[in-house]
């Protein structure tokens, strides 16, 4: 993975949640999915969704809505609201980089 150091620090410094030992971004992205069908409206999974469109019934078109450079502790946030763990990406509660020798971090 390719890390570009000076970004973290100059983000480090814009918002004071970064650790500047730790140059990883965070991203968050909104993606609109419209689906057309007949007869009945989709329900599927998301999982299926690919196939239905290329090789199915339905037609599909991907729009990106957003993007969006997050802070690690927003990014603990946003993980915790779709119900997963910030440690999915290697941070505690408060966004801060989990060390294997510590529970609360290097920063």
């Amino acid at each position: 993975m390719n890390h570009n150091v000076e970004k973290a620090i100059d983000f480090h410094a814009a918002d004071g949640e970064r650790c500047e030992m730790d140059p990883t971004t965070y991203h968050r992205t909104v993606v609109e999915i419209v689906i057309l069908t007949e007869d009945e409206p989709w329900g599927g999974e998301l999982c299926d969704l690919h196939s239905d469109i290329t090789d199915g019934d339905c037609s599909g078109a991907m729009t990106i809505k957003s993007n969006e450079e997050v802070s690690p502790k927003r990014m603990a946030k946003l993980l915790k609201s779709q119900g997963s763990d910030p440690g999915f990406f290697g941070l505690n509660e408060n966004g801060s980089p989990v060390d294997e020798d510590s529970p609360a971090g290097p920063c």
